[in-house]
């Protein structure tokens, strides 16, 4: 606590450690399992999902384990600082119904019921 009053955030560094570990490790995995597959199959495949799909020596709950980790892998390799910032703020949005899914269906309900939208243009 002392170290976080001095403004010495040493949990988040540890925490930002953990994540890139995390982030390592499902590369690595999803390296070696494509490579795996794709000596065993005889050729190159873009992705663990069109490798498991191909392989019917995989069983049914593999080749799911398999599709999951390549979409892991495909969400940790878009993140980025930006657009965690970005989605962040589209959460804060949300939360005080200032976001685009929100105005959307605001403007869809005011489409269903004209007396509803008359009644927002009497408004101040």
């Amino acid at each position: 606590l002392a170290q976080a009053a001095l403004g010495v955030y040493p949990i988040f560094s540890s925490l930002q450690a953990s994540a890139m570990n995390k982030q390592l490790l499902v590369y690595r995995l999803r390296d070696e399992l494509l490579d795996q597959l794709s000596r065993a199959a005889g050729q190159h495949f873009q992705g663990l999902a069109s490798a498991a799909r191909s392989s019917a020596s995989i069983s049914p709950a593999c080749k799911s384990q398999l599709i999951k980790i390549d979409h892991a892998y495909n969400m940790v390799r878009h993140i980025s600082h930006a657009s965690i910032d970005l989605f962040m703020a589209d959460v804060e949005a949300d939360l005080h119904g200032h976001g685009k899914w929100w105005a959307k269906q605001r403007a869809m309900e005011g489409k269903k019921d004209p007396a509803a939208s008359e009644e927002a243009d009497e408004l101040p």
